[in-house]
């Protein structure tokens, strides 16, 4: 069968810079000590949740932030050990997980199935609005911002008694709900993340007035940015990072099977079905090391859009909502984030992770550099090729696979196992002893920078272990030939070998698709 191969506008079709074994080093690992994803229990936010959601269920849902709300509600437990194996393959310079399989990572579309989280609507523009803006009216002369959002500072600057600054969440909730409390206190530790930050209101006034925000991109650059700081810190015991780890929880759930599944929850979202104590599974650092190499992982274009055929689509901003936003999730950029007066830019590679999403795995290009000057129109310009609809291009959702189809090009199968990373290796970039303590150093603003160094010409193969690549890729057919004792044994062979076919690189196409290769 032929399979399309995803390629990408933000990289050049050549052999790749060659990777550094680690774009960090880990001497030593230790959760940063905001502890985040851990329990934060403020007294009357989940009462006051329960008694908003119910009441604004429809609402809510249309601007797709229902389940981000709901999920609040509850404690996601990880184990330490995972985390750890988890950073120590991430790749920031790509933001790609180094699996002994290929590279993987969490993408737009695993947000929204995960999450529930949308990647079209407005630009979230985190900041403090000027008194001009918060008077300044539209084209049919009412405000821009909507009145709450003169409340919401008002009662900001009642509770800082006058002082631009900020305070603590705790006072927030007590000043906006006075319902009984129905919960008791646990222990708890304050935290940078339990204070309210007045930057939120623009667009929490926004979202009260119906716009939707593309939650999802923001999201995600948050978490490749978070992931980033972990990765290249030299000292994670002096570092504060924050970003939304509970998704990189459900995300490893779901093709890692790290947590024990929930089913007693009213939403059918994965992230709901983690969500409680004591629900992740133990791993000591050894296996939590194999699990991140297994030639066995749950099959990887499981959360992906795919139907019974190929089918070929013109973006011309009239499809559904879900057609639109997986042709978002397939298409290269860079994703944005405005939090006060920080702007984040990371990339977005998914020809790199492509069997994400049904795709052959070629090997892929050298990313060029984006021409990012550090200023808010440039930012929102990436964020705006980035969700950008009605471009009248053309893509392919891939078929969903059969089971015993290697979604690998050959020469990604050779390639592949040289660029991997090894942490059994002990190689100076990893030095991984005492399972708590890390190194974070801040990145500056703008696109990170990459190594120069070639690599040898693509058709060279490794010497060692390709074969060990392409004997993972056919476990899966190996298993279902064995039980297909109906079949002749002839066909099964064939089946197998057209499997692993490929052919000359396809033409490339403006959509960032190329036609089909056989895989």
């Amino acid at each position: 069968m032929k399979v399309p191969i995803l390629k990408s506008a933000t990289h050049r079709e050549v052999a790749p810079s060659e990777f550094s074994h680690r774009n960090g080093c880990f001497h030593t690992w230790n959760v940063p000590p905001s502890g985040f994803g851990k329990v934060r229990y403020i007294p009357g936010y989940w009462e006051w949740v329960e008694d908003v959601l119910p009441h604004h269920k429809i609402f809510l849902e249309d601007l797709k932030v229902y389940d981000a709300i709901y999920a609040s509600l509850f404690t996601y437990d990880y184990n330490d050990n995972v985390l750890q194996a988890f950073c120590e393959l991430w790749r920031p310079s790509t933001n790609t997980l180094s699996t002994f399989i290929g590279e993987l990572s969490i993408f737009l579309w695993d947000l929204r199935t995960i999450g529930g989280l949308p990647m079209h609507g407005s630009f979230y523009d985190e900041v403090v609005p000027s008194a001009k803006e918060l008077i300044e009216m539209d084209h049919q002369v009412k405000p821009f911002l909507s009145e709450s959002c003169l409340y919401l500072f008002s009662a900001f600057h009642r509770l800082a008694k006058g002082e631009f600054h900020e305070f603590s969440v705790h006072d927030w909730v007590g000043f906006w709900f006075r319902g009984p409390s129905r919960y008791a206190e646990p222990l708890q530790k304050t935290s940078k993340v339990d204070h309210v930050r007045a930057s939120v209101f623009k667009v929490a006034s926004l979202m009260a007035r119906g716009v939707k925000f593309s939650l999802a991109v923001l999201l995600l650059a948050s978490i490749y940015h978070g992931l980033r700081e972990i990765s290249t810190s030299n000292d994670l015991i002096a570092s504060d990072v924050i970003f939304p780890i509970h998704y990189v929880c459900g995300w490893m759930g779901e093709y890692f099977e790290t947590h024990h599944r929930v089913n007693h929850m009213n939403r059918s979202l994965p992230l709901c079905k983690i969500l409680g104590e004591k629900v992740d599974k133990y791993f000591n650092l050894s296996d939590a090391r194999r699990l991140f190499q297994r030639d066995d992982a749950r099959q990887l274009y499981h959360l992906a859009l795919l139907r019974g055929k190929e089918l070929h689509f013109t973006e011309n901003g009239k499809l559904s909502d879900s057609f639109s936003e997986f042709f978002i999730s397939l298409r290269s950029s860079y994703l944005t984030l405005r939090h006060d007066a920080t702007f984040i830019v990371e990339s977005y590679n998914p020809h790199r992770f492509s069997r994400q999403f049904g795709f052959c795995q070629d090997i892929p290009g050298d990313l060029m550099e984006q021409p990012y000057d550090g200023t808010l129109q440039a930012l929102v310009q990436l964020w705006d090729s980035s969700t950008r609809l009605g471009t009248s291009l053309k893509f392919i959702v891939p078929l969903r696979p059969l089971n015993d189809v290697t979604l690998m090009t050959r020469e990604y199968i050779d390639w592949w196992p040289i660029h991997r990373l090894d942490p059994s290796k002990k190689n100076p970039h990893i030095v991984s002893t005492s399972p708590r303590q890390d190194q974070v150093h801040v990145r500056s603003k703008g696109v990170p920078s990459r190594l120069k160094v070639k690599l040898p010409s693509p058709s060279s193969k490794p010497k060692t272990k390709s074969n060990d690549l392409l004997q993972a890729a056919q476990t899966l057919s190996k298993s279902k030939v064995m039980k297909d004792g109906n079949a002749p044994t002839k066909k099964k062979v064939r089946r197998r070998s057209l499997a692993l076919k490929t052919t000359t690189t396809a033409p490339r196409y403006p959509t960032t698709l190329a036609k089909g290769r056989s895989a």
